[in-house]
């Protein structure tokens, strides 16, 4: 049975689609990217960005971040690439564990991407205790 639309807004949280908008060869995307791309201001898309949940966002605006992000999780394609990423490896105690290769490398990963993959993180711990 497919995932209702609320099913998948829920699963993938506006942290989490933040955190995996890259470039197409790998590289992270900048708020300013995101913005530009979603046709967003800055400060909104930043803000955003940050949220556990799509619940305080206006439809047009999730779906102008999605673009932003370059993922659409009503999209079969990029709902398969989500799903993967979030089943991928576990660790001992059964949790997914992401590596961040690509935010890794980017200029902002200390500043702004490091503070959200721990956010994202203690986020999943809270959802699956």
């Amino acid at each position: 049975m497919k995932p209702s639309p609320e099913e998948r807004l829920q699963r993938f949280p506006p942290i989490f689609l933040r955190l995996l908008a890259r470039h197409q060869h790998g590289e992270a995307k900048t708020i300013r990217e995101i913005a530009w791309q979603g046709q967003l201001d800055e400060m909104l898309a930043l803000t955003i960005s940050r949220l556990a949940s799509w619940d305080t966002v206006r439809m047009a605006d999730a779906f102008a971040f999605m673009r932003g992000c370059g993922i659409n999780v009503f999209e079969p394609r990029d709902y398969r690439r989500l799903m993967v990423y979030i089943k991928g490896k576990k660790t001992p105690d059964g949790r997914v564990s992401p590596k961040y290769a690509h935010l890794r490398k980017s200029p902002a990963w200390q500043t702004e991407l490091q503070p959200l993959a721990k956010e994202w993180e203690r986020l999943i711990k809270e959802r699956n205790p």
